[in-house]
């Protein structure tokens, strides 16, 4: 399970392996957030993502109510979400450096998703109060159009599956 928490304009992400329910989410918070958290701070799960094939190949995600289907373009971003009738809530389009338009199913331009979509340009997740996307290792830029910070596996050997970093 892949899960997001939202406090104080702040989003912690978590990840269980296996099987999870609401009784898991809740043990989650108390070991791990309880000590953190203060009265009135309100913690709740956002979604459940399940994953394709492909590498963090996102297909559908739940709030354990309703379904929603992710649909991806040739360079593997998001293209629209659709409800599970099929019904389209957002369509995607992006430039050369992920900048991105957001369209409702009614075809109204959004300045931000409507849904709380947060995975899109190459099917990476997008940091709207950051403003880049989020590549496991490093964010990229979308101004900018490179990362941040250098690619942490630079200067790697490969060689039958195995990375090795040379000492210098």
């Amino acid at each position: 399970m892949l899960g997001s928490i939202r406090l104080n304009g702040a989003t912690s992400y978590m990840a269980i392996e296996g099987a999870t329910d609401s009784d898991v989410f809740r043990e989650y918070v108390r070991q791990m957030l309880g000590p953190t958290l203060r009265p009135g701070d309100i913690v709740t799960t956002t979604w459940t993502y399940y994953l394709g094939p492909g590498i963090d190949q996102v297909v559908m995600r739940t709030d354990g109510t309703n379904k929603q289907w992710y649909y991806r373009d040739g360079h593997g971003s998001i293209s629209a979400v659709a409800d599970n009738s099929g019904n389209v809530l957002e369509q995607y389009e992006y430039d050369t450096q992920g900048h991105f338009q957001i369209e409702n199913g009614s075809g109204t331009v959004l300045t931000l998703t409507g849904i709380g979509n947060m995975i899109m340009y190459t099917g990476r997740s997008y940091d709207a109060e950051m403003g880049n996307y989020f590549y496991r290792a490093r964010y990229y830029n979308l101004d900018l159009g490179r990362f941040l910070s250098r690619d942490p596996l630079s200067g790697a050997e490969f060689s039958q599956g195995r990375i090795s970093m040379p000492i210098a």
